[in-house]
């Protein structure tokens, strides 16, 4: 994997962990429905073996587990991103450390982090950006 690969994961893994927080937060809302509509919280009207209760009982256990699984993915996700920004962090050369950070952190376009830095769109979206994934290629091969 080179190190442009390397670093452009953080792109899938923000946009994975946004779905996720998607899902989770309609799982939640889901679940909310599932409680009971009468402001004392009490159950009303259901018997022993109702299978209306049932399949709530079911479907409220279903999207807990659900919800776990979500959880732990959203876990792992986290845990590799976290990894990819150590990696930049390891860089020692402000100017690449900076530009690595802006750009695959932060998401921001070549002429958006040219501004930021005071530097030339040219300067930065070529040698600068060069030796930023050479300083990475280094740091991912130890």
């Amino acid at each position: 994997m080179t190190a442009k690969e390397y670093l452009s994961q953080i792109r899938l893994l923000t946009a994975r962990l946004e779905m996720i927080d998607s899902n989770i937060n309609t799982i939640r809302e889901e679940q909310l429905t599932l409680r009971s509509a009468w402001p004392d919280g009490q159950p009303h009207g259901t018997k022993t073996g109702d299978p209306t209760s049932q399949k709530a009982i079911e479907l409220m256990e279903l999207l807990e587990e659900y919800e776990h699984r979500q959880i732990e993915c959203r876990s792992q996700l986290w845990r590799k991103k976290i990894e990819i920004i150590d990696t930049i962090g390891e860089v020692k050369d402000p100017d690449c450390h900076k530009l690595l950070f802006l750009r695959y952190v932060d998401m921001l376009t070549w002429e958006e982090i040219a501004v930021t830095m005071h530097y030339t769109y040219q300067w930065v979206a070529g040698p600068l950006h060069g030796k930023a994934l050479e300083k990475i290629s280094g740091i991912i091969k130890t």
